[in-house]
């Protein structure tokens, strides 16, 4: 009997300490600027305890970014570094300012939980985090830009000049340029001497790219053929920047002019409006295609649409015949490619 008014006695006792101890407690948390949609990504963060006398201890924590954290002890007045991994699952800025800490300290007895938000900063740009859509370049179109990039290396004038990377000097010869005569060098040898140099890499062309939301009448709209588009549209960005080339990028979200995307900078302005792009789909294929206007003399435009290319590529062809028609599923067998450069005979 002693022990049951003892067990009486406790139970009171453990519920006040199972709730006590998730008292007191701050989290803090610092996020990448961006991340791609389903790829896991670091998060850090700090938890304090305030508390004076009472350790938190055997606890979980979670957010909506991540799975369970299991914390196993915090002392009184201490705190400890948080590392843990987060996944998005939905494409555009994302904040996700509540946390849960949930305890079944002592013994399991009581399932305490503590639902809260994160100390963050006060400046939106640094408390959230932009989700962008995954890159992806499939096999069918990895076929066709290895096609357009050795055409345009066919049409990049290779001859040696003065954007030749400098390389050495030899002895003046009959046919040598005289610009390229290294005056200084000839002084001192008392004979010509010319700079050899190596011939310059191609040159990057401008290439552009058009997303746009035609979806076919009385037909049923697919919206996960719009996110599949908007990942071909952002793998397709990230290439040519790799590559250096520059951009002029038009999405359904932009204003009236394509967005220039230079070789070097500026990418991530284009892959945060792909980010917050919306779905509104367009029946009409001229309507949805008359950007193809806009774009200015381009050594080759990406038309890229969420639903099959061969109800809508006649209508692109028609005013643009230097254009290449992609969907989620398959890219314009022909295209045709007007070259403004002459071929060189070797």
């Amino acid at each position: 009997m002693l022990l049951g008014l003892i067990g009486l006695l406790l139970l009171p006792l453990a519920r006040w300490l199972a709730q006590k101890q998730l008292q007191g407690l701050k989290v803090t948390r610092a996020l990448p600027k961006r991340v791609f949609l389903g790829e896991p990504f670091e998060i850090t963060g700090t938890l304090i305890n305030t508390k004076k006398r009472i350790h938190l201890s055997d606890c979980s924590l979670t957010d909506g970014m991540s799975g369970k954290l299991d914390i196993t002890l915090v002392r009184a007045g201490e705190s400890i570094p948080l590392q843990w991994t987060g996944r998005l699952f939905r494409r555009g800025w994302n904040i996700g300012s509540t946390f849960q800490i949930r305890s079944q300290w002592p013994m399991g007895l009581y399932d305490a939980r503590l639902r809260g938000e994160f100390d963050l900063p006060q400046s939106e740009s640094e408390s959230g985090i932009m989700v962008m859509p995954r890159p992806l370049i499939p096999a069918f179109l990895s076929r066709v830009l290895e096609k357009v990039e050795q055409e345009a290396a066919m049409h990049s004038v290779l001859q040696p000049d003065q954007a030749g990377e400098f390389r050495t000097l030899r002895e003046f010869q009959p046919g040598d340029s005289v610009k390229r005569i290294h005056w200084p060098a000839s002084t001192r040898s008392d004979h010509l001497v010319v700079r050899e140099t190596d011939p310059p890499l191609p040159r990057p062309n401008q290439y552009g790219i058009l997303l746009h939301p035609y979806s076919p009448p009385g037909e049923l709209v697919q919206p996960e053929r719009f996110e599949v588009a908007l990942r071909i549209t952002t793998g397709l960005i990230l290439h040519f920047c790799s590559l250096e080339i520059p951009l002029l990028v038009r999405i359904p979200s932009s204003s009236d002019a394509p967005f220039e995307v230079p070789a070097k900078v500026g990418k991530m302005a284009v892959l945060d409006l792909l980010a917050r792009t919306k779905f509104l789909p367009i029946s009409d294929a001229r309507k949805a295609l008359a950007p193809i206007q806009s774009f200015p003399e381009c050594d080759q435009l990406f038309v890229i649409g969420c639903s099959p290319c061969s109800g809508w590529e006649k209508s692109a062809t028609a005013q643009n015949k230097d254009v290449i028609c992609i969907d989620p599923e398959a890219v314009s067998r022909i295209f045709r490619r007007t070259s403004k450069r002459p071929n060189l005979a070797i």
